[in-house]
C-alpha cells in the first residue's frame, strides 16, 4: 500500500512539473516573464491587446493565477519574489503595479476597471461587440484608475481591490476584505477599514 502511495504522489507531482512547464512555456510567448519566474498549474497570461510589454513578472515569482490587460488598455507589472494564489485575477485596464515581495493568495480580485459602463445602453453594446467580435479597441465609458500595491505586502484570500487603490508597503490585507482606497504602510487592514498599526512586537521572529 505504501508503495502504492508514494507511486501516486510521484505521479502527481510529475504532472504538476509537467503542467507548470507548459503554463510558464505560454506565458512567456504572451508577457514578459524573467528567468526564474514560473507559472503554476493554473497560472495564466490573457493579453487580449497581443503586447508583450503591457505584462512584466520579476525573476522569482510564482504565478496560479490569472494576469490580464484588455484590448483598449491596461498593463501590469510584477516584482520579484511575488506569489499569486489560485483563481485569483489581476484585471487591468490601466496600470497595476505590485511591488516585490508581495503574497497574493487564492481567490483573491485585483482590478484597475469596472469592466464594464455604468450607463446600460454601453453596457449591452459592450457587450455584443465582445460576444461576437472580441473585446473592443475603445471603452472610454468604463471608468479606471491605476492600482499600486507597495513592497512585502500580503493580502489574503477572497479580498478584491477596486481601482484607485494604494496599499502601503508591509500591509497586511485580513482575508474577506475590501480595498477601494488608501491604505497606509504598515498598517492592518480587516474587512472595510484599517484596525490598527502593525509594531515592533508584530514583526518579531
Amino acid at each position: 500500500m505504501r508503495r502504492l502511495d508514494c507511486a501516486a504522489s510521484l505521479l502527481v507531482r510529475a504532472m504538476n512539473r509537467s503542467a507548470s512547464a507548459l503554463a510558464t512555456a505560454a506565458a512567456r510567448h504572451a508577457a514578459m516573464v524573467s528567468p526564474g519566474a514560473r507559472f503554476l498549474k493554473g497560472g495564466s497570461v490573457s493579453n487580449i491587446a497581443g503586447k508583450r510589454e503591457r505584462i512584466t513578472v520579476g525573476s522569482g515569482c510564482r504565478i496560479a493565477g490569472q494576469l490580464l490587460v484588455f484590448r483598449h488598455g491596461g498593463s501590469i507589472r510584477v516584482g520579484e519574489w511575488c506569489y499569486i494564489g489560485e483563481a485569483s485575477r489581476v484585471w487591468s485596464a490601466n496600470n497595476i503595479h505590485i511591488g516585490d515581495r508581495v503574497l497574493i493568495s487564492h481567490n483573491v480580485n485585483v482590478h484597475d476597471c469596472d469592466s464594464h459602463a455604468l450607463n446600460p445602453r454601453s453596457r449591452h453594446l459592450q457587450f455584443r461587440a465582445i460576444a461576437t467580435s472580441g473585446h473592443p479597441e475603445i471603452a472610454d465609458d468604463v471608468a479606471s484608475r491605476p492600482v499600486v500595491i507597495e513592497d512585502d505586502v500580503w493580502i489574503g484570500f477572497n479580498s478584491i481591490v477596486l481601482k484607485g487603490s494604494r496599499i502601503g508597503a508591509r500591509t497586511v490585507i485580513a482575508a474577506g476584505s475590501l480595498v477601494s482606497g488608501d491604505v497606509p504602510p504598515d498598517s492592518l487592514y480587516i474587512g472595510d477599514g484599517v484596525r490598527r498599526k502593525l509594531d515592533a512586537d508584530d514583526r518579531r521572529e
